[in-house]
């Protein structure tokens, strides 16, 4: 692809259509600022223009996929729904998202990104979007945060596992949705009410 008429608009979409080819072919670890450069066409330089590193790029991708999935959901807040519902509507979301959003989740969230400064600033970015997408409404309704942000991070690991998993063949969307929904149950027990 040559990328010398391509608006910066264009550009910054060809860089992170690249990296996340990159990842769903081969993983984040083969990421790398080189092969995102060559498969986007635009050279390390320009790439440098817009991402100072990986995880900027990383970061911009989960921003993408905040909009076009979590920002578009019709989910109603939790005001007097049922914890477990208002969780499995939200993580469901995670089983329709690109693989590759599902592997830079697990990659920030499971200590890959600790090893930068712009990688622990993509963890800060999703545990902040948790907190303003899942824990805030949860909180306000009485449940305790330390107990919702725990769930949340347990449940969002499973998810994107999950996502993973349909990607690679080894289950179906709908057998995926019923065992992250098994999980939830599980792990929600009997506390079906605020405390």
């Amino acid at each position: 692809m040559t990328t010398l008429h391509l608006s910066r608009d264009e550009r910054v979409t060809s860089i992170l259509q690249a990296a996340s080819e990159i990842v769903m072919e081969s993983g984040v670890e083969a990421a790398t600022i080189t092969a995102i450069a060559t498969r986007s066409g635009v050279s390390r330089q320009w790439l440098y223009d817009f991402f100072p590193d990986v995880n900027a790029i990383f970061s911009a991708l989960y921003d993408e996929v905040q909009r076009k999935y979590f920002a578009n959901a019709d989910i109603p807040a939790p005001k007097t729904a049922f914890f477990g519902d208002y969780v499995k509507q939200q993580s469901s979301i995670y089983l329709t998202m690109p693989v590759a959003f599902a592997m830079v989740t697990s990659y920030a969230l499971n200590g890959g990104s600790r090893n930068s400064s712009s990688g622990a600033a993509l963890r800060a970015m999703m545990i902040q979007s948790f907190e303003t997408d899942w824990v805030d409404p949860l909180v306000a309704v009485g449940f305790g945060r330390a107990e919702v942000f725990g769930t949340i991070l347990t449940i969002t690991n499973a998810a994107v596992g999950l996502n993973i998993a349909i990607n690679e063949g080894l289950t179906t969307h709908d057998v995926a949705e019923r065992r992250l929904h098994a999980i939830i149950d599980a792990m929600m027990g009997t506390a079906s009410e605020p405390s």
